[in-house]
């Protein structure tokens, strides 16, 4: 209601000022719109001024409607036009209009990396007025799946778009979308602007009606598909009559085969025409794609499909080969009007259906080119045919006109006598004066005459290697004796033997006869030199049969040494007998050679099995597979057995490892069999000393090794042992010599070490630390398991020192860690200790090691620490808040400050400002509660505190002399000391008193803690003419209401700020209590704010902007809390004070106590509104009643639509 009172007032006030105002946009409640009053002046006579629309050049003048032009967008629909703020309002809201304009103000920015994406249109009749702006869409990242810029979807939706720049940028997602999407039927047309992408088509339309009169189209994708298409049409009608299609170019695609087009006009780089896969004869060809009288003309570059015409190629030529028109692309076109205007057709046809004849075929074939065309000015001798057969010559011709328009011109060619080959006949028919022709082509095939080729007298099965190369290879003969071989039969009369040209292929276009085993196809061709006559024959099948060869074992004498297997050595030779000496490559191998048992002896039978060839290449077979000879021989062994064990020293009850090798004497190789058996060798071990009986040692092979023998010793009895071994006898081998190894040592438990370290050797109280047991053999090369515990201790090694729980070993050995905190580090030195419970295998060990810890240094917390003095006194200050300190990490301990305390090094600062002083205790030394803290130092030196000198101004029109005593009126900016008997009060500290009137002042609205200064007023009298000078008390005060003139804030003065005071009674002077407040009126004069108070004690001021600035007063006194108070309300006192309200003690005053809780009770009245009294304001619209008539013509309410 107030805000509809403010523009009511306004525009009462611009009529009768004769001025213009302009309000802003108002939210009318409920209704979610927004309504904008422009009031104009109508101009008078002679006033030339006018007020236009943004691009009205109408010239009207007197009161029209000034379209809002912030945002990105507007919208006009029934002649109504508003801003929006993106572009997805914009398009909202003209969609929900059905017939609108929308019209970019700004350049804009969708997709992920903008608004929201596609903007979709299913109904209505949108025109879209780029405005010359750029509409970029990124689809980032963040997508998912391909979006469009706009999508128009429908037989009832209808877009039309103009001017400006759209682009559609790939934001890194892979995938891709459109600027313009139009489907289902739905009309898009195009008139002008820009459109580029670099993912794909910028108009993708399917089953649509798409008219595009201009603009300019590029699809910049470098991948795929994605390529093919500035503007991608699918299905439906597509009428062009201008634009450029850059690179992309257009695709059509006619699958569903309901596509029309019709182009009159526009440039492109490339036209593309399919109908999918399964259907490709249904792509329209480039000839119908052009609407009647129009055609296209070569603008530059290359063509896509192969053109045969005299233009083709050349700039500015226009595209009139049949080729080219029956093609289903084109590149580098422009559309125009044809020269020959439209009704024009021309036509190439042929006499017969058939295109291909025989050699000797005695046709003659009419060829008849026909123009029909409707330009009167166009007569025979206007036309020319020009005529070509393939031979190289030409024949011009001028045509014959037939009824109405047509000119025809025959051509005959003749079959007889023509060579084989294809017989292009073209003609070019050319208008010269309209500079356009025709171009078109028929092909007519001359065949040869055929003939057959059957075998006459030539051998077809050889062995491989008989009578040498040239028995079979026909290349060897002349060709002419071809016919020595072969005999022909033609279907025809038939060419001389002497013209004949014999050639043969062997099914591997190979022309020399194959040499290799195998059988081989063999085609033959007669050939007349002319090429008139072929005839062919085969295949023939020729074969070449492997040749036999017989082996043996060359070898004289096959020798190895025993190794317990029948295996024969390497170097044993398989022979061929029967091979080709050419052939030395060809050699035998078997598959297993071996004597005829495993054991030593001469003369031994040595027998191959298995034998095959190898590099035959199929040339040759084997007459026997397995040969056998008595040449084997197979000597005895000699060998050399070696003994070592492990570990050389080994704990009692652990396994040491004894190992035996066998090695062949003459050069010390390792056994290549597994003739030595475990059970052959015996191994003995004997205690030196005689402690312990000798003991045998079971062996096992090895795994995977001859000749290597393992056992396993174990004993319980330490000392040193012998190892020896024997080796049973036999006809196989001989043992030449034996080692005995009697180095073995067995011992008792093995020695462990422990290091304990620890990361912190100094730290502080409330530190952590971490103590780490790292466990060893003191032998490295003792590999027995380690695994046992680690316990920690501190103090002392005992059960009730245990720090934590034990902690495992691995059997590797390795560390064991514990971190202790302060729970455990106390103040002072801290020894801690590990000890590793050692095993079966190793004996215990120990570590040791100590931290010092020191103690945490506690720090002063004085953040709640203030003193105050006045400027010009020296001396030092008291200090007031609490001390305390921080530092404590300890829950449940606390430490208190208890001293009372004043400034240091304060004393002779007397100059009003802000200063940094310590603290000390007013008496003795710091008392802290307790006094010692086991594990912190107490404070160092003493606290900062934040210290004030305030300045004092003697203020004008003091209270006048009465009864010989001389008065005046001193003001300190700010508290240094706390007035009057409020010490002692929940206001007992200069800071806590400013708190409490600011909290007052800023309860009422507008009036902030910034805005707000407190001050201390005191009354002074002198008894002695001004020679000195005391504060006066109820006894010398001239009277109980004083009045004090305070100087302006910094920054204020009496125009543009009201203010308002409050006043702390400090004293229980004229019935008051101490911490009661008053809020006297400010009266504001040209000396200063005036104010009525009782007694005088702390002032508090604070001050706003002015909202009236004809009223001199700003704050009226008051004591009730709420307006809705009936005393309060109805009550205005013009004394300075109000008297309603009471005392807790029960009296009767100006203020309320505020208690122990610091919070007095207080109330104002506040201003006089309209809100609050009605009935003036009901009286004053009344009155003004028909000055609004009067303007009502000249306010304009504009409903904005709701967004």
């Amino acid at each position: 209601m107030r805000r509809w009172k403010g523009i009511i007032l306004s525009a009462l006030a611009a009529v009768l000022l004769g001025s213009t105002v302009q309000l802003q946009a108002l939210a009318v409640p409920g209704t979610g719109q927004n309504f904008i009053m422009n009031t104009q002046t109508v101009p008078t006579e002679g006033d030339t001024s006018e007020t236009k629309e943004t691009g009205d050049t109408s010239g009207t003048t007197g009161t029209v409607t000034t379209p809002q032009t912030t945002g990105v967008a507007q919208v006009t629909t029934g002649g109504n036009t508003v801003s929006y703020e993106t572009i997805t309002e914009a398009w909202r809201a003209a969609t929900n209009s059905k017939t609108a304009t929308i019209k970019l103000l700004k350049n804009v920015s969708t997709g992920t990396e903008g608004q929201e994406g596609t903007c979709s249109l299913s109904g209505g009749n949108i025109t879209l007025d780029m405005n010359g702006y750029q509409w970029t869409y990124v689809n980032g990242e963040g997508a998912s799946g391909s979006k469009d810029m706009i999508e128009v979807s429908g037989s009832k939706a209808s877009l039309t778009v103009k001017g400006g720049e759209m682009r559609y940028e790939d934001g890194g997602n892979g995938y891709a979308g459109a600027c313009l999407y139009a489907t289902n039927g739905a009309k898009l047309t195009i008139e002008s602007g820009n459109f580029a992408s670099n993912v794909g088509p910028v108009v993708y339309t399917e089953d649509a009606k798409v008219t595009i009169k201009g603009g300019k189209y590029a699809n910049t994708a470098s991948t795929g598909s994605r390529t093919v298409g500035a503007v991608s049409v699918h299905g439906g009608t597509l009428n062009v009559s201008g634009g450029e299609m850059g690179s992309g170019g257009l695709a059509l695609d006619n699958q569903g085969d309901d596509l029309e087009v019709s182009i009159k006009g526009g440039t492109f780089a490339k036209i593309t025409s399919t109908a999918g896969s399964d259907s490709p004869e249904k792509a329209l060809k480039i000839g119908e794609l052009l609407a009647d009288g129009y055609a296209f003309k070569r603008t530059g570059g290359s063509t896509q499909a192969k053109s045969r015409s005299t233009s083709a190629g050349t700039n500015d030529k226009w595209v009139t080969s049949s080729a080219d028109l029956k093609a289903t692309s084109i590149s580098n076109v422009t559309a125009a009007e044809s020269p020959v205007g439209g009704g024009t057709e021309f036509t190439f046809t042929a006499d017969t259906e058939d295109r291909i004849f025989s050699w000797g075929t005695n046709k003659t074939i009419t060829f008849t080119a026909k123009i029909s065309i409707v330009q009167p000015d166009i007569n025979e001798g206007d036309i020319m045919f020009t005529w070509t057969d393939g031979s190289g010559s030409t024949k011009p011709m001028n045509p014959t006109k037939t009824s109405g328009n047509e000119y025809i011109c025959t051509f005959p060619f003749a079959t007889l006598q023509k060579d084989v080959g294809t017989h292009t006949i073209r003609v070019v028919a050319k208008i010269e004066k309209l500079g356009f022709s025709w171009d078109d082509s028929i092909d007519i095939r001359i065949d040869p005459v055929s003939g057959t080729i059957d075998i006459k007298d030539l051998q077809t099965k050889y062995t491989y290697g008989e009578k040498g190369d040239d028995k079979i290879s026909i290349y060897g003969l002349k060709e002419t004796n071809g016919g020595q071989y072969f005999q022909t039969d033609w279907d025809g009369t038939p060419p001389s033997p002497t013209d004949i040209k014999w050639s043969y292929n062997w099914g591997t276009d190979q022309s020399d006869a194959p040499k290799n085993a195998g059988t081989y196809p063999l085609l033959v061709t007669a050939r007349s030199s002319s090429g008139n006559h072929v005839a062919t024959g085969g295949p023939f099948m020729v074969t070449i049969n492997p040749r036999k060869v017989t082996p043996h074992i060359s070898n004289n004498t096959i020798v190895k040494t025993y190794d317990g297997t029948t295996k024969t050595p390497e170097g044993v030779v398989i022979a061929l007998d029967g091979l080709l000496e050419t052939d030395s490559g060809v050699t035998a191998s078997a598959a297993s050679i071996t004597y005829d048992n495993e054991n030593a002896g001469e003369h031994k039978r040595v027998t191959a099995t298995d034998i095959v060839l190898v590099n035959a290449k199929g040339n040759y077979v084997l007459a026997e597979t397995t040969v056998s000879e008595y040449n084997g021989q197979i000597v005895p062994a000699k060998l050399i057995m070696d003994i070592s064990h492990n570990p050389d020293t080994q704990k009692i009850n652990r396994p040491v490892t004894i190992t035996i090798r066998l090695f062949y004497s003459a050069d010390d190789t390792p056994m290549t069999g597994n003739w030595i058996k475990p059970e052959d060798i015996t191994l003995i071990v004997s205690d030196k000393g005689g402690a312990e009986k000798p003991k045998r040692v079971t062996l096992k092979g090895a795994s995977g090794e001859y000749g290597v023998f393992t056992g396993t010793y174990t004993t319980d009895i330490p000392g040193d042992k012998d190892i020896s071994a024997t080796l049973g006898t036999s006809s196989n081998y001989t043992l030449s010599s034996t080692a005995n190894d009697n180095s073995l040592t067995i011992i008792e438990k093995g020695d462990s070490a422990m290091k304990l370290t620890t990361d912190r050797t100094m730290l502080t109280y409330g530190e952590e630390a971490t103590y780490t047991a790292e466990i060893s053999s003191v032998d490295p090369d003792d590999k027995d398991s380690m695994a046992g515990t680690v316990q920690f201790y501190q103090g002392f090694v005992t059960d009730e020192n245990r720090v934590g729980e034990p902690q495992n070993i691995p059997a590797a050995g390795g560390k064991a860690s514990i971190t202790l905190d302060k729970s455990r580090l106390t103040a002072g030195e801290q020894w801690i200790y590990a000890v590793y419970s050692g095993n079966q295998n190793f004996g215990e060990a120990r570590g040791e090691v100590a931290s010092t810890v020191a103690k945490k240094q506690l720090t002063w917390n004085s953040s709640d620490l203030t003193a105050y003095k006045t400027a010009g006194t020296v001396g030092e200050a008291g200090v007031y808040g609490s001390l305390t300190v921080d530092g404590i990490i300890d829950e449940g301990v606390t430490l208190t400050v208890s001293n009372t305390m004043i400034t240091s090094g304060f004393a002779d600062t007397i100059i009003a400002g802000n200063y940094t002083v310590q603290a000390i205790p007013r008496v003795g030394i710091w008392n802290f509660t307790p006094q010692y803290l086991p594990n912190y130092d107490l404070p160092q030196g003493n606290p900062d505190v934040a210290a004030k000198v305030t300045s004092v101004t003697e203020l004008v029109n003091p209270p006048k002399d009465k009864d010989g005593l001389e008065y005046k009126m001193v003001m300190e900016e700010g508290l240094s000391s706390v007035p009057g008997e409020l010490k002692g009060t929940s206001f007992g500290t200069p800071e806590e008193i400013r708190q409490e009137l600011i909290r007052i002042l800023t309860k009422k609205n507008g009036y902030t803690e910034n805005n707000t200064e407190v001050y201390d007023v005191v009354l002074q009298v002198s008894e002695n003419e001004g020679e000195t000078w005391y504060e006066a008390d109820a006894n010398s005060y001239p009277t109980k209401n004083l009045t004090v003139t305070i100087p302006y804030p910094a920054g204020t003065k009496s125009d543009g700020f009201d203010f308002i005071a409050a006043h702390m009674f400090a004293s229980t002077d004229f019935n008051k209590v101490p911490g009661m407040i008053e809020q006297p009126k400010v009266k504001k004069t040209s000396k200063g704010l005036v104010i009525k108070v009782t007694g005088l004690s702390p002032v508090g001021i604070a001050w706003k902007t002015s909202t009236n600035n004809a009223s001199s007063n700003s704050s009226s006194s008051s004591n009730s809390s709420s307006r809705s108070s009936s005393n309060s309300s109805s009550s205005r006192n013009t004394s300075g004070t109000s008297q309603s309200g009471s005392t807790p003690g029960g009296q009767s005053g100006t203020a309320q106590a505020g208690g122990t809780g610091g919070t007095p009770l207080i109330s104002s009245i506040g201003a006089l509104t309209w809100d609050d009294n009605p009935i003036l304001l009901y009286a004053c619209l009344a009155a003004g009643t028909g000055l609004v008539l009067i303007i009502t013509g000249s306010i304009l309410i504009v409903k904005r639509r709701k967004r």
